[in-house]
């Protein structure tokens, strides 16, 4: 199964700052062109995101839920589906592993869909503690950076930076 494990907030959507009204969702621009690119190359997408709001008790998991059910209808109207959503609800201070850099969250996916070829695979996010979850698993990633910031500890899994998802899968199927 090929996979791309995408980070939620500021790669599919708006983040106006712990998310938690489903009402304020704004889907970014160039996601749905990017998702259907890679969705008709034969990937499947799992979302993983941390959200330590939950932790630091700035809105409950419910209203997370809610958020996510919302990105998922936008998507399912333009026939964009998600396979599954794993998320860490914890803080920096709690040293989880699932919190991102650490690949709990692609651990657990991986647990639960067995068949996910990591080889083939690939992690797109807006921050580099996204591509770092992907690291000691060899997971190629993909740094969505409007901005073009300079990176100072580069992961030696980044293969690209891009604009924004429909460019990150322009990138993504030049190796396909």
């Amino acid at each position: 199964m090929n996979i791309i494990f995408l980070d939620r907030d500021n790669t599919i959507n708006y983040d106006p700052g712990y998310l938690s009204d489903p009402n304020l969702v704004q889907i970014l621009p160039y996601v749905i062109d990017g998702l259907k690119l890679l969705n008709n190359a034969g990937y499947e997408f799992i979302i993983i995101t941390n959200q330590s709001g939950i932790g630091r008790g700035y809105y409950k998991e419910e209203d997370m839920h809610r958020v996510n059910q919302r990105i998922l209808d936008i998507l399912k109207s333009q026939n964009i589906f998600i396979k599954d959503i794993f998320f860490c609800p914890h803080t920096e201070e709690d040293q989880c592993m699932c919190r991102k850099p650490k690949p709990g969250l692609i651990l657990q996916a991986l647990e639960k869909y067995p068949t996910i070829n990591l080889k083939t695979s690939w992690i797109i996010g807006d921050s580099l503690r996204d591509i770092f979850a992907g690291e000691n698993l060899n997971i190629k990633g993909v740094l969505i950076d409007a901005e073009t910031k300079p990176i100072e500890k580069k992961p030696t899994n980044l293969i690209y930076v891009a604009k924004n998802l429909k460019e990150a899968a322009e990138c993504i199927l030049k190796f396909v």
